[in-house]
């Protein structure tokens, strides 16, 4: 995937050069200046330049065992582009799973924006992850896969929390079920 979206030589040696930690830095600006994921013409920008240089699902898979950051997230963000694809959908099943807080929450986002309900089950499961951010998308995505059997979980946990980041995660949530 990396040789696909990157050909500019100098660049690649320039990174080459730097440190994991320093690459990682690189990673994050680029992913915090490029791909805001919170405004949709940027994500579908990011989305058509993905699908225009022909990745297939193995390199996808390829790209996600990956050890840089930024070209796992690339990945992800590419998967969550396509339809379902049962070997895609279980490999970001894996990263949401993972001990990468980052890509787990991005793996969350990317298996609700997919549409398979092969996603439902570990993303329940991901109500009760660790960390807030991870739980948050879980939430929004079982919303958006329309999974209605989680509506009375949702308003248990929403009559009970009080982090203002969940409270409006199960809210947006329980909006798009239209749960009362």
């Amino acid at each position: 995937l990396m040789p696909k979206i990157t050909t500019n030589e100098a660049f690649k040696r320039s990174l080459s050069a730097l440190s994991l930690a320093q690459q990682r830095q690189v990673g994050a600006r680029f992913v915090a200046n490029v791909l805001d994921l919170t405004d949709e013409t940027s994500l579908k920008k990011a989305q058509d330049t993905a699908g225009k240089i022909g990745v297939t699902a193995e390199e996808l898979l390829e790209a996600l065992a990956d050890p840089r950051f930024y070209v796992r997230f690339e990945a992800i963000v590419s998967i969550a582009r396509g339809g379902a694809d049962p070997d895609l959908t279980e490999a970001l099943i894996e990263v949401l799973k993972g001990n990468e807080p980052a890509l787990s929450v991005i793996a969350a986002w990317a298996l609700g924006r997919m549409g398979d309900e092969r996603a439902i089950e570990p993303l329940r499961e991901g109500l009760d992850a660790r960390y807030r951010s991870v739980r948050a998308h879980c939430v929004r995505s079982l919303g958006s896969l329309e999974d209605a059997k989680v509506a009375p979980v949702l308003l248990e946990r929403l009559a009970g929390e009080t982090d203002e980041g969940l409270k409006l995660a199960y809210a947006s949530a329980l909006g798009q079920l239209e749960a009362e």
